[in-house]
């Protein structure tokens, strides 16, 4: 046990530098991994909150509150999660490896750099967006309550405003 509590706790110390210098497919992996660790979290409380409170955390001011609450404990649980998510990233690493070099058959001149950049943006970007909406057509259908994405705006200009003290 002492020994895992110690792998634990360097683990825990790793951060983007430690992952990049394993090579550009395990910081790929790292990238790809963290959204969907985050995308999940963020799933689960816009459910808690929809859930808890009957309606969209975009127009509902106890639904955001259920909402903030819920993604701060989860993100909490994140943090801890850290040398888990480093282990997952460094093993799917060799499929990422293999996802690049697909795409540096479709990049100009089979360039690595292209390839790199079609998969982060195939993956790390569309990917993560389709599951992020897909999950929220799924707590739309399992709760019944619409999410209110088009008062999104709404709620960026109001964090503005609360961030510049402005009324």
């Amino acid at each position: 046990m002492a020994k895992v509590k110690a792998w634990w706790r360097d683990a825990a110390k790793i951060d983007k530098k430690k992952i990049a210098s394993l090579g550009s497919a395990a910081l790929l992996s790292y990238g790809f991994v963290s959204n969907v660790f985050y995308v999940t979290s963020l799933m689960l409380a816009t459910y808690t909150a929809v859930k808890t409170t009957g309606a969209s955390p975009l127009v509902n001011s106890l639904s955001m509150k259920t909402f903030a609450s819920s993604y701060f404990g989860l993100w909490m649980i994140q943090n801890f999660l850290r040398p888990a998510r480093f282990a997952l990233s460094v093993a799917i690493s060799p499929g990422t490896d293999r996802i690049v070099e697909f795409f540096r058959r479709y990049a100009p001149n089979n360039d690595k750099k292209w390839a790199f950049a079609l998969t982060v943006f195939c993956i790390n970007v569309v990917g993560t967006f389709a599951y992020m909406f897909a999950g929220f057509g799924l707590i739309v259908a399992l709760t019944g309550v619409p999410l209110e994405l088009s008062s999104f705006g709404g709620l960026l200009a109001a964090a503005k405003t609360a961030k510049t003290g402005a009324v």
